[in-house]
């Protein structure tokens, strides 16, 4: 076929155009022929008549209806569907324009492509719609082939719309920023509607991801918050120009995108809550005994102690802590607002009051504060560091509790995720021993050799504590966990109704 039919002249595949055509020389008959394959819609009213056998028939007004239906039904079975038609064209001429290549073609006939959606597709949609994540499609595609893949992904539904580019250009930019959002469909989209769009749904506040290939996709791309090349399809240009590229062309590897970008999210505010209500309690514990006219109940070194150790190593296990259950159930969050929202800054005041509030009476009945015959400006050196050694243990524990309330604003601490993060329970085991052993050290050390060793009291001025000191700070410190609990339940019942509501 190649070389009886020469190929002599071509016009690109335009998204202006949506067709393609060739010119070729058949060497047998010698004879040019001009080709034309694109948009059945379009294509069909270039023809003017039509290949039935070896004969060449006009093509009526009842022909082109029989066509047009059979393009809708092909259509509806979510087929590309691609018209094919040919002309003779003159001998004589060497050169022709593009009105004589594709004037007066002749039909052939219709062919069906179909590019069925991905399997991960499907799940992928179902999320972004759970996210809250309104997904559009934007083609070239006939209008009912649009709609029929919408429909199968369930992204057409009852209450949304398909326009096309036709009936785009009928709108001003007022009519369409105002509509937009009532089309889940675009079809017969050429790249300046693209753009359009972008403008249109930006206009109205919302961010927008928009993907391309494209060179001509590139001023959408640019103009959209996110826009996404396809790596394997895409040309340079769009790469160049685009925020991110999709390295598989993959609809679900962007999902994915949006679940990790919300997890690292999630993460950060998880660090910060923990760390910034750890150190809220342990300055208002220093402050409030000084106020009230009782000397400090921690010592630097103590101080360092809490934030390297039984802060610092569950802080950096939360940093790999697993996404949270439901987290592509929640609506996106405002673009424009803080990590310290409002939400944060209640949850750091609460928690840092509560850890204050334990730890202070824990340092005042263990100093003997509470005492008819104490004396604020006498106080035994012995039951000062008892009280400091009593503060400082239940301070530690109470931020090790801490580290697993903080993993989330509304499930409970108890469900099936509580060892999902291995780092941060081998990191609270790890501190709690520590802190153990700095108090305990020098009494076990000194049972088993046998002598006074006093390493530990000396260097964090502690004192060792009885097994009753010890289930007292557990008991109290446990309490931490029962006490958000309360608040994660509240929150679990407000979402419940907000979504029954809604």
């Amino acid at each position: 076929m190649e070389k009886r039919y020469l190929l002599r002249d071509e016009l690109p595949f335009d998204s202006e155009r949506k067709r393609m055509t060739t010119v070729h020389e058949d060497t047998k008959e010698h004879e040019f022929l001009s080709y034309t394959k694109g948009a059945p819609d379009i294509l069909l009213e270039m023809c003017e008549g039509y290949l039935s056998g070896e004969q060449i028939l006009p093509l009526n007004d009842e022909v082109r209806a029989n066509i047009t239906n059979k393009i809708g039904i092909m259509a509806d079975d979510a087929l590309r569907v691609l018209a094919f038609a040919y002309k003779p064209m003159d001998k004589s001429t060497p050169v022709w324009n593009i009105m004589e290549m594709e004037k007066g073609l002749i039909f052939i006939g219709l062919m069906g492509l179909i590019d069925p959606p991905k399997p991960e597709v499907f799940d992928a949609v179902k999320k972004c719609q759970a996210a809250g994540v309104s997904i559009k499609i934007v083609t070239g595609d006939h209008r009912r082939t649009a709609a029929a893949i919408g429909r199968e992904l369930n992204i057409l539904t009852p209450s949304t719309e398909v326009i096309t580019g036709e009936e785009l250009d009928r709108l001003n930019d007022v009519e369409l920023r105002n509509n937009v959002n009532k089309y889940s469909i675009f079809a017969r989209i050429t790249p300046s509607h693209k753009l359009r769009i972008v403008q249109a749904i930006k206009s109205n506040g919302q961010i927008v991801g928009m993907t391309g290939d494209g060179v001509n996709d590139a001023p959408a791309l640019k103009a959209a918050d996110i826009g996404i090349a396809m790596g394997i399809q895409g040309t340079d240009v769009t790469k160049e120009t685009s925020d991110m590229v999709l390295a598989d062309d993959n609809f679900a590897t962007i999902v994915a995108a949006i679940e990790e970008g919300r997890a690292v999210y999630q993460s950060m505010g998880k660090f910060l809550r923990y760390m910034l209500s750890s150190n809220t309690a342990e300055i208002l514990v220093i402050v409030i005994a000084m106020l009230i006219g009782l000397p400090p109940p921690f010592i630097p070194i103590q101080i360092l102690w809490i934030n390297l150790v039984t802060d610092g190593l569950p802080a950096l296990a939360l940093g790999v802590d697993p996404p949270e259950r439901g987290l592509m159930d929640q609506a996106p969050r405002d673009p424009k607002e803080s990590i310290m929202n409002k939400s944060m800054i209640k949850y750091i005041i609460r928690l840092g009051l509560y850890m204050t509030i334990i730890s202070l009476g824990v340092y005042g009945i263990s100093i003997g504060s509470f005492e008819s015959n104490f004396d604020i400006n006498n106080i035994p050196h012995k039951d000062y560091v008892y009280a400091s050694t009593m503060t400082f243990a239940t301070l530690s524990i109470l931020q090790l509790f801490h580290s697993y309330n903080v993993r989330s604003e509304t499930h409970s601490i108890l469900g099936r995720q509580f060892f999902a993060n291995r780092a941060l329970v081998w990191a609270t085991i790890t501190s709690a021993l520590l802190q153990v052993f700095v108090i305990q050290g020098d009494q076990w050390i000194s049972t088993i050799t046998n002598s006074d060793f006093v390493y530990f009291t000396n260097i964090f001025e502690v004192t060792s504590l009885d097994i009753i000191d010890w289930v007292l700070i557990l008991i109290l410190t446990s309490s931490l966990i029962g006490f958000e609990e309360i608040f994660k339940f509240r929150k679990r019942r407000l979402i419940r109704k907000d979504k029954i509501l809604a």
